[in-house]
């Protein structure tokens, strides 16, 4: 495994037709009308690849949203699955859909793996109105556990500034849902919404073996010191680089990222090699 390489494990695409009918999925999206109302941007394939490549990062995990409307979240996903297979070296896909949706979701992860799903989400309980806890869909989270898939969770701050998709999902849900799901891979986004300070309590950090944190959107949620501060929160192996893209740009988060983080061998292992190991792959 090349030791320098830099993975931005959270970003999102979506495909032109999307862009094409806003209108038509502010109507019948909650998540797509929370996050894209005010004409926020969004970014092709090709424009990620175009960051990418100006940023020097190597390959990116591709997200969907936490997509309520079917439809949608199969265009999403298939225009993730596409785009891997137009840049296998450079995307990695994760595909989104809804555990409310009952074995329909289910038969959607096992019709993607093929394709090369190496995980699920971006999942957003608030949006998407699912319980964690709900053991009606305890058989979605099984799957992912047997098919070793990781999950990237959407967590935010229980307190701070208001923005779009935020969310409301208390960090005790969380760390009860962490704690009953102790083989499923956990990647817990935007630091875990602040749950990365709660590592300090031996109850808490006990239950986070399999549970990681990523960077999104870290220069719109906290000051800079985030950066050198979690490493002394959590265990090095637990940290891990991502942008938000088109969010947040990718400059933006890995300039921050690599200036605050001194240390080289931490450095190289938030950048790429804690999520490649977590996957599984070597690229």
């Amino acid at each position: 495994m090349n030791s320098s390489l830099i993975v931005d494990s959270h970003t999102h695409i979506l495909p032109s037709f999307v862009n094409d009918n806003r209108k038509r999925y502010l109507e019948t999206d909650n998540t797509f009308k929370e996050l894209f109302s005010n004409g926020e941007k969004i970014a092709s394939a090709e424009e990620l690849i175009d960051s990418m490549d100006r940023n020097n990062i190597d390959c990116s995990i591709v997200l969907g949203f936490g997509w309520n409307d079917i439809e949608l979240a199969r265009r999403s996903n298939e225009y993730i699955i596409e785009s891997h297979t137009k840049y296998p070296s450079r995307i990695i896909p994760f595909c989104s859909v809804n555990p409310n949706w009952g074995d329909y979701a289910i038969d959607q992860i096992l019709e993607y793996l093929p394709y090369g799903m190496a995980g699920i989400g971006e999942l957003h309980p608030s949006s998407q109105q699912f319980e964690l806890e709900d053991p009606q869909i305890a058989s979605f989270w099984n799957t992912l556990i047997e098919n070793n898939l990781p999950l990237l969770l959407h967590t935010s701050e229980p307190v701070g500034h208001v923005y779009p998709g935020k969310g409301n999902i208390s960090l005790s849900k969380i760390t009860d849902f962490i704690s009953d799901n102790a083989q499923l891979e956990i990647i817990c986004a935007h630091w875990g919404g602040g749950l990365i300070f709660y590592n300090l309590m031996p109850e808490i950090s006990s239950i986070f073996t399999n549970t990681y944190f990523d960077t999104a959107a870290s220069n719109y949620l906290y000051d800079d010191s985030i950066f050198p501060i979690a490493s002394q929160l959590v265990k090095p192996e637990k940290i891990i680089f991502g942008s938000d893209y088109p969010v947040i740009s990718q400059t933006k988060v890995l300039n921050s990222l690599v200036a605050k983080i001194e240390n080289k061998n931490l450095k190289e292992d938030v950048l790429g090699k804690n999520i490649l190991k977590l996957l599984r792959k070597e690229i």
